[in-house]
């Protein structure tokens, strides 16, 4: 299983530190050619991406999460938060456990 991160050039420094694959994506264009490249090899994994790049077109990024053997976490922005990255979170929780488990 590989862990990669997508995102804005210089935002990747701990991603790299920590030892994860990372791939710059300047634009929507790159980040879903590259999450295509990578659903291709059919290889299994975690894939972070920035929630800005991700937000553009949330439905073809949910639509790859769903099609393939990959997990596609939304991480925020700080810098520019489009505030989709913790609903993406609670639908990949509510797949994986089968109920929301923060709701009460």
């Amino acid at each position: 299983m590989t862990l990669t991160y997508l995102g804005p050039p210089g935002s990747d420094l701990g991603f790299r530190l920590a030892g994860m694959v990372v791939a710059p994506c300047n634009n929507f264009e790159e980040l879903l050619e590259k999450l295509q490249e990578i659903a291709e090899e059919e290889r299994g994994g975690i894939i972070f991406v920035d929630e800005e790049l991700a937000s553009q077109k949330l439905d073809e990024v949910e639509r790859l999460n769903e099609a393939v053997r990959l997990t596609i976490v939304l991480l925020a922005n700080p810098a520019k938060p489009k505030h989709v990255a913790a609903k993406s979170l609670d639908k990949l929780m509510l797949q994986a456990v089968g109920s929301d488990i923060f709701s009460s």
